[in-house]
């Protein structure tokens, strides 16, 4: 059953800035059973209803050490993108991560 830990996501909002996105809608889920974690959200454009360029969606997870233990990474291309795009990240760690930062970067 997924547990909400949510309260980990640290979002990176100068990343978000310099390529002109918002990302809004976050969620993250647990799964001790299976040893997921799930990110899901939204990616808004702040400079009208299309993206300039492909871009990616990053997750980084990190355990009490401060070390990366997984990562996932989402491509959205800017001829699928209008107005907004959902993505779902999945990282399979093996215990819940003490953080998560998520943001943006060029593809």
């Amino acid at each position: 059953m997924e547990q909400d830990c949510t309260e980990i996501v640290e979002r990176l909002s100068a990343f978000e800035s310099r390529l002109g996105v918002g990302l809004s809608a976050i969620f993250a889920g647990w799964d001790p059973e299976i040893q997921f974690l799930t990110v899901r959200g939204e990616v808004r454009s702040s400079a009208g209803p299309e993206l300039a360029e492909d871009l990616s969606i990053n997750a980084v997870a990190y355990d009490e050490r401060g070390r990366v233990v997984a990562t996932a990474e989402y491509t959205i291309s800017m001829d699928e993108f209008f107005e907004f795009f959902v993505f779902e990240l999945n990282l399979r760690v093996p215990n819940k991560p003490a953080k998560v930062r998520l943001f943006p970067k060029k593809s």
